[in-house]
């Protein structure tokens, strides 16, 4: 697979993860998304995101299980 196809595929799966009604903090624990993995997406990846949804997603790791 591509590395666009790849992209395309991850984009989908969000679009329907969302569609199906599941919020932000349910997909990150389904894909598994580490601490570590967040802060440098948060940090290198321009992402159409409001303060308010990284606000989300920084206090669901500051959780003790994830610090």
């Amino acid at each position: 697979m591509t590395d666009s196809e790849q992209l395309a595929e991850q984009q989908l799966l969000g679009y329907f993860h969302a569609k199906r009604g599941y919020g932000l903090i349910d997909l990150i624990i389904n894909m598994g998304l580490s601490k570590k993995e967040w802060k440098s997406i948060n940090k290198e990846v321009n992402l159409d995101i409001t303060e308010q949804e990284r606000t989300e997603v920084e206090e669901h790791f500051s959780k003790k299980i994830f610090s």
